[in-house]
């Protein structure tokens, strides 16, 4: 495995870091003044969900600074338009403890903003409406019965995020690292979907229309879910691949997901379906479709996650920190 850090990334061995490297342009000396531009937003942490306060946070960033207009642009060029992934670098939201103030609530606020210059952060947990997640090793996670990747130090396999939200999964993940792996695990590893459903396609065209027409189902996580109780069962049922008229691909894919929704369920896979998702793992490992990298500290990692394949190795850090969101980009529009 090749894994390369901050500007040069590695994609099929040619090294192509400079398309998806994004420099914000933020310096450590600018804490300061967005410390200042933040403190008013900061006391609204419990209502990051509110569209009018993530607006008023993405529109004081703006007025404060031109870098984020054109970071914005930045993000939604690449990562919308073609290129599916960028890393945002330089970009000062690790700053914060210099300047004496709570660091975790003026990273929260400040990638509250950069994440809305993208589109409409959305809430993760309906109970709490929260919206910034934190990733990393929670140990009340060790033995429950439904948990999920962000909670623990295992590997997390090839997967897309939101695969049982019930109009679409978002289209944009982000991730934020606090604090990497400091034994250099918990590499990031992307796929593209679109060409793992056309090796599909030419291996075994039934298994592709068997991902593209049947109903699969898909686990919500209990920690997602609004009881927030075991005895929930919230399960939805969706096509692994959907295709739309222009095009674009809408995947849906958490083998664990799909495992523990078949249990709670109590209703198995067909035997077609169980054969679809065969070939498809079978092309999943495809390496020459991956590319890996290691996240640095401070950096931004953003992902299209309809198109896009995303997994982790084993932690080997457990001080390794994250923080995501998700974002559905035609949500919001700023004129840049």
């Amino acid at each position: 495995m090749s894994v390369v850090l901050a500007e040069r990334i590695q994609w099929n061995h040619h090294t192509v870091g400079l398309d998806h490297t994004i420099n914000a342009g933020i310096q450590p000396q600018d804490s300061k003044g967005l410390t200042q531009v933040l403190k008013p937003f900061t006391a609204k942490h419990d209502q990051f969900h509110d569209p009018e306060v993530q607006n008023d946070v993405a529109v004081a960033l703006l007025n404060h600074d031109d870098k984020f207009a054109d970071l914005g642009r930045n993000i939604r060029t690449k990562v919308l338009g073609g290129k599916r992934f960028a890393v945002v670098t330089n970009t000062g939201f690790n700053d914060f403890a210099k300047q004496g103030v709570d660091p975790d609530i003026y990273r929260d606020t400040y990638l509250l903003g950069i994440n809305t210059l993208v589109g409409r952060p959305t809430v993760t947990s309906p109970r709490d409406n929260k919206v910034i997640w934190n990733v990393h090793f929670d140990p009340h996670s060790v033995g429950a019965k439904d948990t999920t990747f962000t909670q623990t130090d295992g590997e997390a396999s090839l997967h897309t995020d939101s695969t049982f939200r019930k109009v679409s999964p978002e289209q944009v993940f982000s991730l934020a690292c606090v604090a990497p792996d400091s034994t250099g695990n918990g590499v990031t590893t992307l796929m593209d979907a679109t060409m793992v459903a056309s090796v599909v396609k030419e291996t075994d065209p039934d298994a592709a229309r068997t991902l593209q027409e049947t109903l699969f189902p898909f686990n919500t996580p209990t920690v997602f879910t609004a009881s927030g109780s075991d005895a929930e069962k919230d399960i939805f049922s969706a096509p692994i691949v959907m295709g739309e008229p222009n095009g674009h691909q809408i995947t849906r894919w958490n083998k664990m997901g799909i495992e523990k929704a078949v249990k709670r369920r109590g209703e198995p896979l067909s035997g077609e379906q169980m054969h679809a998702i065969t070939v498809w793992e079978a092309a999943l490992n495809r390496r020459d479709l991956a590319y890996d990298f290691f996240l640095p500290q401070g950096a931004i990692l953003f992902v299209e996650n309809q198109e896009l394949l995303h997994a982790r190795t084993a932690v080997g850090d457990r001080k390794r920190r994250l923080k995501r969101t998700r974002v559905d980009p035609h949500a919001r529009d700023f004129s840049f």
